[in-house]
């Protein structure tokens, strides 16, 4: 289905990014060959793709869009809420009383009163799941298996599967773990090792000398 940009806004239609698998799609790579990044027309349950075509008879382009409708995703943003997940500690839900909570990794530093140094864990299987584990210290990377496998059983379930990996956001980048099914070949990014190292150290210089 394709709408007119003059006629979406009389339509209630609202246009924000959407996180998406990869593959052909009108807008960018957000992690390649895992995660890409385009944008929907969307308002009340309805939600239209908007593709190459959109934007040739609008005018404009995807890096020109882009930035509107992230500004439109975060004005719906700023009163949602995090909901712990109480079988396993550490880990939050994010509840966008929509079906595009997965976008919500694009604003993840802005959803926080105070973003961890170290970064937040997310998983993404679904459009409308979210799922996260803020890294305020060595023993928040308790939950990351439990993380993973939440990830992997949400996503076989889901009607619209979106990834069953596990993600880091550090506050300026969103980088993929390279986790398997077992946790036994781990892959992560060189600066989580580090930030990993840093948890480490604190955890260690905090534990008291005995006497």
């Amino acid at each position: 289905m394709q709408v007119q940009q003059t006629e979406y806004g009389a339509l209630g239609l609202q246009l924000v990014p959407r996180i998406r698998p990869p593959g052909d799609g009108s807008g960018i790579d957000l992690v390649p060959g895992v995660l890409g990044i385009d944008l929907m027309l969307e308002a009340h349950g309805i939600a239209i793709p908007v593709t190459h075509e959109d934007l040739a008879k609008w005018g404009t382009t995807f890096d020109q869009a882009y930035p509107m409708a992230l500004n439109n995703l975060r004005a719906r943003s700023q009163n949602e809420v995090w909901e712990p997940v109480p079988a396993v500690p550490g880990m939050q839900l994010y509840r966008s009383g929509d079906k595009n909570a997965a976008a919500r990794a694009l604003l993840l530093p802005e959803l926080f009163q105070d973003f961890p140094r170290e970064g937040v864990l997310f998983s993404i299987p679904s459009p409308g799941r979210l799922l996260t584990i803020c890294l305020w210290n060595f023993e928040s990377l308790r939950a990351l298996p439990h993380l993973e496998s939440v990830t992997r059983v949400v996503h076989k379930r889901a009607r619209e599967p979106l990834s069953d990996q596990v993600f880091w956001a550090d506050g300026e980048n969103i980088q993929h773990l390279l986790l398997d099914e077992e946790l036994e070949d781990v892959r992560p990014p060189h600066a989580f090792l580090r930030a990993v190292e840093r948890l480490a150290t604190a955890s260690f210089q905090s534990v008291p000398a005995e006497a």
